[in-house]
């Protein structure tokens, strides 16, 4: 067995040249999308992306570790605008994200086709992106129980480190809002309050913990009303995983990886 296909999680596809993954969630409900790896020389798949089909274009935000979003078919997409989530329901529009330790969301909606690309690292988990990005799509007919979620590869809390004030902040994002049904509440609320209990126990003694975004950016969507089986999570760690991903955390650099996608025609 390949030593990569050992850690590609249960419901994620690896393509054979590894140069993106792709969620099943997101295949079988028929939305284009990608999760690229640094094999897969961005640029130039973006450059063949516009070649393949003129009429779909490109469009990325200038990402700032924050929480706004931005509407991709109401704006000047010329401009280099600064947020850290997009969403269309244009099928000609192709949502791009970049992130290397940080988190890539791809959101979908089976029933209009409408999409989000979000951004998220600790400061978009503690400001809330999810949580805006789901209440944007939710102006356009989007509902809650609908929205398909797939997390994509980012930085495993094995190996991100943070001082106890920025855990304390991402704890406290999944211990008051609850958007969640009556029937799902109690079996949502006692897992959360299990995770959260072990946490400030730990918190306690220590001037730095270890925190799992996904596991974070995991307990806001149910909070915000997403199914458990809705969300799907990519467990490759872009710090361990060096033969597939860039990781500002072992290399100081600016390399990042791209994920993009693409709203449907219904």
């Amino acid at each position: 067995m390949n030593p990569n296909e050992q850690t590609i999680s249960k419901g994620w596809i690896l393509e054979p040249e590894k140069k993106f993954l792709q969620s099943n969630l997101l295949l079988n409900n028929g939305f284009e999308h990608k999760f690229l790896t640094k094999l897969s020389n961005n640029l130039n798949l973006e450059s063949y992306f516009e070649r393949k089909d003129k009429q779909k274009y490109i469009y990325k935000n200038r990402q700032v570790h924050g929480n706004k979003v931005i509407k991709v078919s109401t704006i000047n997409t010329s401009q280099n605008n600064e947020a850290d989530s997009c969403i269309s329901n244009d099928p000609n529009q192709s949502l791009w994200i970049y992130s290397a330790d940080c988190i890539p969301l791809l959101f979908a909606n089976p029933v209009n086709g409408m999409v989000a690309a979000t951004h998220a690292g600790w400061r978009g988990l503690s400001l809330q992106v999810i949580q805006k990005t789901i209440e944007e799509l939710e102006k356009y007919g989007c509902k809650r129980f609908d929205l398909l979620v797939a997390i994509g590869p980012s930085i495993s809390g094995k190996n991100y480190e943070v001082d106890i004030n920025t855990a304390k902040k991402l704890y406290q994002t999944i211990t008051t809002k609850n958007n969640i049904s009556t029937s799902q509440s109690k079996h949502v609320n006692d897992k959360i309050r299990l995770f959260n209990q072990e946490g400030f126990d730990y918190l306690k003694f220590k001037k730095k913990t270890n925190v799992d975004l996904r596991t974070i950016a995991y307990y806001q969507l149910m909070l915000e009303g997403v199914p458990d089986n809705n969300i799907s999570i990519n467990k490759n760690c872009t710090f361990s995983d060096s033969d597939l991903f860039n990781s500002w955390r072992r290399e100081k650099s600016i390399n990042r990886q791209y994920s993009y996608i693409i709203p449907k025609k219904v």
